[in-house]
């Protein structure tokens, strides 16, 4: 009985995992390579730049930037004639003290290789004033141009008639569109000159600048602000396009020494110190209570009692029911309000004609009647007015009369009301109002 059960478990293992295998194998394969735009140096994935440093290391004497020896490595030697320095990735933090050795070290003759998308103004302000065409570059305003394909070229005569296709690729199959950036004309000028451009599909020609270069002291800055173009991807074997491109970028310099910069990539990295070791480091106040046993013992008991407040004190309490006051009528606070900001604006006129619609109001809502301007001195509905609200017919014919010759002059955008018409006319309602709730008093 016991050997059955271990078959029939030894036969469902076989089946399950039997049946994971088949399931793991129908899964497409997923791509060994990771196709987001990183530009990290020593990684082989397509967009890096493992294979451009291998080129140089095979090709040139090499020089590597690891730690916070940068400005040893670029401001030692008094002549740089023959030597370079080369950034790739995507946006170098140069300090302000980075940024200087930079300079000094293309003044005194070295050659510059900023190849990223833009360059921080801690160098560039070197180049720019307030009167120059450069000032549109502090920032990193630069243009981008969508597009899946973009075709290279150079202003060397040696490569004028020469160009060089890149498609941008999202897997080992398809391709996409890519923000190619470039530096607009309007923001070139001198001390930098056009070295090279490109253009896409909706362009025969390589409208958008994208490789310059700027003479300092006794060598050069450049600056390519496609990184993308040096990646692994384009200098592969498969990619003749991109190493004779890399190979007549390279023709522009002189250098046979490269010093490829590791550091850029962090923060102020190029300019951290390391702290000082302290001896006399005073004890922080934690270690002096624990230094003394009665302070110890005190905040031992401390946290003790925190401990059993929390644990009996946070049980859930009745709250305190709020007193809700009886609504009351604001109604009369708000006229008076609104009354107040009238007369401290004197706009009477204003205030008349509120006077006369809350009348009209006050009729429609209490008696149904809907008085109009053109009824005013209509018989009949002074009537109907008189029967409804039992007020004497000569007040009401006071109202009309005096609204109507008021609203006539009014008319005029030139006549101003004073205050003492204004008060008139409202004295002239109010004895409507008080007439009215005297015949309601007397009726009830």
């Amino acid at each position: 009985m016991q050997k059955n059960k271990f078959a029939i478990f030894l036969f469902a293992a076989v089946l399950i995992v039997g049946l994971v295998a088949f399931v793991l194998g129908m899964q497409p394969k997923a791509d060994k390579f990771e196709w987001t735009p990183k530009l990290e140096h020593d990684k082989k994935q397509p967009y890096d730049f493992s294979l451009l440093q291998e080129l140089l290391k095979s090709n040139y004497n090499w020089g590597r930037i690891d730690g916070p020896d940068f400005d040893s490595k670029l401001s030692t030697a008094q002549d740089m004639h023959g030597k370079a320095y080369l950034y790739a990735g995507d946006y170098p933090y140069y300090s302000k003290r980075t940024a200087e050795t930079i300079y000094n070290f293309a003044k005194k003759g070295g050659e510059v290789f900023i190849i990223s998308h833009s360059v921080p103004d801690s160098l560039l302000q070197y180049f720019i004033d307030e009167d120059n065409c450069l000032s549109g570059i502090i920032n990193n305003q630069l243009s981008n141009s969508l597009a899946n394909k973009i075709d290279c070229r150079f202003t060397h005569p040696n490569f004028k008639n020469k160009s060089y296709n890149f498609a941008f690729k999202s897997s080992t199959k398809d391709t996409s569109e890519y923000n190619w950036s470039y530096l607009p004309t309007y923001n070139l000028c001198p001390p930098f000159v056009k070295l090279g451009s490109f253009g896409n599909k909706n362009y025969k020609e390589a409208l958008y600048t994208n490789f310059i270069r700027a003479n300092v002291g006794e060598g050069y800055i450049y600056w390519h602000t496609n990184p993308l173009l040096f990646t692994n991807l384009y200098l592969s074997n498969n990619n003749e396009a991109g190493f004779e491109y890399l190979n007549n970028v390279l023709s522009h310099f002189k250098a046979k020494t490269w010093i490829w910069d590791n550091v850029s990539t962090r923060p102020d990295y190029g300019n951290m110190e390391k702290p000082e070791k302290r001896f006399d480091k005073p004890k922080t106040p934690l270690e002096f209570i624990f230094s003394e046993p009665a302070l110890t013992w005190a905040w031992i008991l401390l946290l003790m009692l925190a401990f059993l407040y929390a644990l009996f004190g946070a049980k859930r309490r009745q709250q305190n029911i709020p007193i809700i006051e009886d609504n009351r009528n604001t109604s009369l606070e708000f006229v008076n309000t609104i009354g107040r900001l009238y007369f401290q604006q004197q706009n009477h006129k204003v205030i008349f004609e509120k006077l006369m619609q809350l009348f009209r109001a006050h009729l429609r809502r209490r008696y149904s009647i809907l008085l109009k301007d053109e009824e005013m001195g209509d018989e009949t509905i002074i009537a109907q007015i008189v029967k409804r609200t039992d007020v004497e017919k000569k007040i009401i014919n006071d109202i009309f009369n005096e609204y109507l010759q008021l609203k006539g002059k009014l008319t005029n955008i030139q006549v101003e009301m004073s205050a003492e018409t204004l008060n008139k006319f409202f004295q002239l309602l109010d004895r409507f109002y008080k007439a009215e709730e005297s015949r309601k008093i007397i009726n009830k």
